[in-house]
């Protein structure tokens, strides 16, 4: 059963510079994936924060708020080549490969420290959180 190996999606609807989520179980969430040089790879979480999760989010087309980081290979470590480390997004970039960072596979990570995110998906029904109050003072959105 092959079905489990992160392998089996390297060439899945690549082209240079896509997202994509990994093994969050729903599109909203999961192991921030991006394509390069023919090959996905991960995003290490060192420097990766709430500025960053909400420039993938948005690129996914979940739009710009209600978004969260996840550190420490928060789904799951990933597989293959570390492509990102240490950005530094505004948060108002269109694409995550836009964001300052030093450079592809340029990194002093390991795969227990690949960045996730849970993008607000709009449906209220955060998979990984029991209460549904987004009214709370737990967003650090910047006061967007």
């Amino acid at each position: 059963d092959d079905d489990d190996d992160d392998d089996d999606d390297d060439d899945d609807e690549g082209f240079e510079g896509a997202v994509r989520l990994q093994d969050g179980g729903s599109d909203s969430q999961g192991r921030v994936e991006v394509f390069h040089d023919g090959a996905w790879g991960t995003v290490c979480d060192d420097g990766f924060g709430a500025n960053e999760a909400r420039v993938v989010c948005n690129e996914l087309g979940f739009g710009l708020f209600g978004h969260e980081a996840r550190p420490g290979a928060f789904f799951g470590p990933g597989v293959g080549p570390i492509w990102m480390d240490e950005l530094g997004c505004t948060g108002f970039e269109d694409f995550l490969v836009d964001c300052p960072f030093g450079g592809f596979g340029v990194n002093d990570c390991d795969h227990d420290e690949d960045a996730s995110v849970i993008c607000d998906d709009g449906f209220g029904d955060d998979d990984d959180d029991d209460d549904d109050d987004d009214f709370g003072d737990d967003d650090d959105s910047g006061g967007f």
